[in-house]
């Protein structure tokens, strides 16, 4: 119990600075979204925005009366999609950008941004109302309920999960293809 506690304020801790790094990059931003805004921080914003997530729904995850509920549900699944594909994703695609188009500015690359971010989002949220619909059901104790209750439930979880997949290979294609137009001549 007493690596749990810690466990939990050092999440807390964490959790405190990656919100306060998520209003400085957001006020620190260059430019705006008519000038075509600066790519790289757009992503590294996403990426610190999904650490946010991700540690946040981990210490929520660990209060116990949380736990009982969702643990080894969608809801869990949904926090480590959310973790992998939100914050890896998202600084993969940064330090491509960084290190092959320095401070790159296209207007595109911010809407894919955005609209891979916001699909992730979605597909998270499905999981976690299918998730905690399975945990209430379960901690509730009515099994007839249980199976109607998960089909529904996960009614929008494909879908959702086919066009964050389309979402994020948009986003790579547009990634790829700053990078090949701002490739030096040689």
């Amino acid at each position: 119990k007493v690596i749990a506690v810690v466990a939990s304020m050092l999440g807390g801790l964490s959790f405190v600075r990656h919100v306060r790094h998520v209003r400085h990059l957001r006020h620190a931003r260059p430019g705006s979204e008519s000038q075509g805004g600066d790519a790289l921080r757009a992503l590294l914003w996403h990426a610190e925005a999904w650490t946010v997530f991700a540690v946040g729904t981990g210490v929520l995850f660990a209060i116990p009366h949380v736990n009982q509920v969702v643990h080894g549900t969608y809801a869990i699944v949904g926090h480590s999609m959310g973790s992998l594909i939100g914050v890896d994703s998202f600084l993969i695609f940064a330090g491509l950008l960084a290190f092959g188009v320095p401070r790159a500015r296209l207007p595109r690359l911010r809407s894919a941004v955005r609209m891979a971010s916001a699909l992730t989002l979605l597909l998270c949220l499905a999981l976690f109302v299918a998730g905690v619909t399975r945990g209430v059901v379960r901690v509730g104790g009515s099994g007839a309920s249980t199976l109607v209750a998960m089909r529904a439930a996960l009614l929008p979880v494909p879908f959702v999960g086919a066009a964050s997949f389309v979402a994020l290979v948009t986003l790579a294609a547009a990634v790829i293809r700053s990078l090949r137009a701002r490739r030096p001549a040689g």
